[in-house]
């Protein structure tokens, strides 16, 4: 068996789009800096435009035909003024809108959505842990994004 040289490598210290085409998430691994929890995530680097209105800890999202069920997860990239970016779970409430639970209340602002999350592990101490997909790996149509909790970095081989 000859070894295999169609392998790439990308690495991430903060959420944001690492590979902008169509492969295959063979690998990764992420280091942890510190005991705090959190959840690191893959998301297709497709999106969907929408509005946020928050009224004390809730934020209501409208994003026109999001595809969502109540209790997945989005990627939320908010305008200067808003929340905090990151992974949030959702409740929907029609096809058009649904809420998330954000920190404070705040100004309105414009969200960018993504909406296809496809691998979430937790990370839970300071370490660093590698995970093997099996098989041809998972593939992501449009691109890989990667939703980082604080303190986590990430290397990505993909192909």
């Amino acid at each position: 068996m000859g070894m295999q040289y169609d392998v790439k490598s990308a690495y991430a210290s903060a959420s944001g789009s690492l590979v902008t085409t169509r492969n295959r998430l063979k690998s990764f691994t992420f280091t942890t800096t510190s005991a705090a929890s959190g959840t690191l995530a893959f998301f297709e680097t497709t999106t969907k435009t929408g509005t946020s209105a928050r009224v004390s800890t809730t934020a209501t999202i409208t994003c026109t035909t999001h595809g969502l069920t109540t209790g997945d997860y989005v990627y939320l990239d908010f305008a200067a003024t808003g929340p905090a970016d990151g992974r949030y779970q959702v409740t929907v409430t029609d096809a058009d809108t649904f809420t998330v639970t954000v920190t404070a209340a705040g100004a309105d602002v414009a969200v960018t959505v993504y909406t296809i999350e496809r691998i979430a592990v937790g990370t839970y101490s300071a370490d660093t842990s590698m995970v093997l997909i099996p098989g041809e790996g998972v593939l992501f149509e449009e691109g890989i994004f990667v939703s980082l909790p604080a303190n986590t970095n990430t290397t990505i081989f993909y192909g």
